[in-house]
């Protein structure tokens, strides 16, 4: 307990920086970290020359892709090219709007 110039007492958690729930909460802060879901909106080119991710800003992209717009190919070919981008596995990467228009909201994580 410590008495602050007000005459309140606080207590005060002495945690080892060495100690095992220490470690613990570093990393379980990085654990969350990783399972928190990003939502980001992307433009998509299918039928581009190259194939590219280009950021816009924090939560929108430009992203242009070889396969044409048919049959889910250019969704398929942005799917595994965003999973490539993020480090995710593709089964993290789901079009929540959009599946047959250019613009679309994508979720990454889970």
């Amino acid at each position: 307990m410590v008495e602050d110039w007000a005459g309140n007492i606080t207590p005060i958690l002495h945690i080892p920086v060495g100690s095992l729930f220490f470690s613990r909460l570093i990393f379980g802060a990085a654990e969350l970290c990783s399972l928190m879901v990003r939502k980001i909106v992307l433009t998509v080119k299918p039928n581009a020359a190259s194939t590219k991710i280009k950021r816009v800003s924090d939560s929108e992209y430009v992203v242009a892709v070889r396969a044409p717009a048919e049959n889910g190919k250019a969704n398929r070919a942005v799917i595994e090219l965003l999973a490539d981008y993020f480090s995710v596995p593709k089964s993290a990467i789901k079009v929540m709007r959009g599946e047959f228009a250019r613009k679309k909201l994508i979720e990454i994580g889970r």
